[in-house]
């Protein structure tokens, strides 16, 4: 049988969003950070839960490269 389960990350928070975009491509958080355009320590911060994402671009950067992270797994 084959498995064609449709991952949906919409329905996932934010930290476990990261996480997960980490996981599947094997990212260090310098490398997600350098993706989405932002420091690592800004990063670490969100990782951390010591500080959440200010703009909407940053939100829609993530998302950008989670749609592009989930068709490379296709």
């Amino acid at each position: 049988m084959e498995n064609n389960k449709i991952i949906d990350l919409s329905k996932l928070n934010f930290l476990a969003r990261l996480r997960i975009i980490k996981a599947l491509k094997n990212w260090s958080s310098y490398e997600l950070a350098k993706e989405i355009g932002i420091s690592p320590v800004t990063l670490s911060r969100y990782e951390n839960k010591k500080s959440t994402p200010k703009t909407m671009l940053i939100m829609q950067k993530i998302e950008e490269i989670e749609n592009r992270v989930l068709q490379e797994i296709k």
